[in-house]
């Protein structure tokens, strides 16, 4: 049932063994229960050597004194306990055999003293490497803690048929605590259960833990629960509670004050808060926005249901700084300077960033309250590293440049589509010309006063065809100086 028991069936043997004729038989019996017949080798300070052969093997088993409850010699006296308590080694004379000189000191010790044993969880083949991972964590925390472990091998307690025999060894070699589990699939298959029991072997104290993980994740979540922490560092597990929330409409972003957005409605989430809980809810489109907010008692360890209904909402946020006039940017957007009172924001956790001349760059996570307008007021920290000043005026100056570029680059715009303008105008009035030209070629029109009247209209189309070439030209010109100084601005 236990190693030691097959100590106690090695000894069936021992009569026959010849090599060992000489050594005095002796009927010992363990504070286990365990009563059996050995041959007695001796002992070295608290440890007591016992030998025999199993499968024509030979075997010694080394055990502490106090897991003997009493030895005693062919005839039925208890004279040797008394004798190993003194610590003194067994007379020559008693015709018993004094310990081997070979057996070193370190091998005074029981298997297991002041141990906290480790135990293979009980799992099926799929699931072996995670209980060897979770087997392996707790040891490193424990040896982390100064705590001395051992992982005995599953042949250490073949014989054993249950768990009462395995602590019992257990206890024969001085274990202080004893750690086992187990890894059992669900009915759905997507989860596994982790059970892990400690067992106190000296005041016979068992705290265990059951933790639900996913089949997918298991271990990853196992790092995550609380519960296995709690039996770990002996902390009480804190009580989830379950909040289910539905909104009217449904489709709602659910969130608690001063956090992100939790889940849309309808939905339900885990929460270890305990009292109240404050809720918003709010739902969008364009610019319409409908919102609410509702404070809760959580039931503990059970499902707390709330139902918000949804109402016209202006959700608006009162930015104020000190010093004034610093940049606000939200998104990535500017929306101008402090003191700013800024409405239609969307509701719930906002990145706000603040940026003023010769002042830190401040990032504020602001919550947008649903139903109340929200106060945020920031003290500036001014710049006092030289390296800062510098870095920010050097960004100050690029930003300019950025600034004159765009600022070109869109208002060259203007020149070249005035350009474009009067060159097509321009080109109109050439070809008015023109024709005037091949009209005044014809023989029936190069006499009289029309004639002369024609010739001086072609000569105006022609100067007013060059006067809008000119400028559109010259708007041309402009633009593509100014394209060209905007890029080299930005970049």
């Amino acid at each position: 049932m236990k190693l030691f028991w097959t100590f106690f069936f090695i000894f069936y043997g021992l009569g026959l063994a010849t090599e060992i004729q000489e050594a005095p038989s002796v009927f010992v019996e363990l504070h286990s229960g365990t009563k059996q017949n050995a041959k007695y080798l001796g002992f070295v300070q608290d440890t007591v050597i016992l030998g025999g052969y199993i499968q024509n093997e030979y075997t010694e088993i080394k055990l502490h004194i106090q897991a003997f409850k009493s030895i005693k010699d062919s005839s039925g006296h208890e004279l040797l306990l008394d004798l190993l308590k003194t610590k003194n080694p067994i007379p020559n004379d008693s015709n018993l055999i004094n310990t081997d000189s070979s057996i070193q000191a370190s091998s005074s010790q029981a298997l297991f003293e002041n141990k906290t044993l480790l135990l293979p969880f009980q799992t099926r083949q799929i699931n072996a490497k995670l209980s060897q991972e979770i087997l392996f964590l707790i040891q490193s925390l424990l040896q982390e803690q100064q705590v001395s472990t051992e992982m005995p091998s599953a042949h250490f307690f073949k014989d054993c048929k249950d768990m009462a025999c395995i602590e019992g060894i257990a206890k024969e070699n001085l274990a202080s605590k004893l750690w086992t589990g187990a890894i059992i699939p669900t009915k759905s298959l997507d989860s596994l259960r982790i059970s892990i029991k400690k067992k106190n072997l000296k005041d016979e104290t068992l705290k265990q833990s059951l933790i639900t993980v996913s089949a997918k994740t298991p271990f990853q979540d196992f790092l995550k629960s609380n519960e296995w922490k709690s039996l770990f560092w002996n902390i009480p597990p804190k009580k989830k509670s379950y909040i289910y929330i539905d909104t009217e409409p449904e489709g709602a972003f659910v969130s608690k004050k001063n956090e992100g957005v939790l889940c849309k409605s309808p939905c339900a989430f885990s929460t270890l808060d305990t009292g109240s809980i404050s809720l918003d809810a709010y739902w969008s489109h364009d610019h319409y926005l409908l919102g609410g907010s509702k404070t809760s008692t959580i039931i503990s360890g059970d499902t707390t249901k709330v139902f918000i209904k949804l109402n016209r909402m202006d959700p608006e946020i009162e930015l104020v700084s000190i010093p004034l006039k610093a940049k606000i940017k939200i998104k990535d957007k500017d929306i101008g300077y402090t003191p700013k009172r800024i409405k239609n924001i969307e509701p719930g956790l906002q990145k706000i960033k603040l940026w003023k001349e010769g002042y830190q760059d401040t990032t504020l996570n602001v919550y947008v309250n649903v139903s109340e307008k929200t106060l945020v007021h920031v003290d500036l920290k001014p710049l006092t590293v030289l390296e800062e000043i510098e870095a920010q005026q050097t960004f100050i100056k690029k930003e300019k440049k950025v600034f004159w570029a765009k600022n070109l680059l869109a208002a060259s715009v203007a020149p070249i589509l005035t350009g474009a303008f009067f060159t097509y105008l321009s080109q109109k009035n050439y070809a008015d010309a023109k024709k005037i030209k091949e009209d005044l070629q014809h023989p029936s029109i190069q006499e009289g006063e029309n004639f002369q009247k024609m010739i001086q209209k072609n000569k105006d189309f022609v100067k007013k065809g060059d006067q809008k070439l000119y400028i559109g030209g010259a708007s041309f010109i402009t633009g593509a100086i100014m394209i060209g100084v905007g890029i080299n601005l930005y970049f």
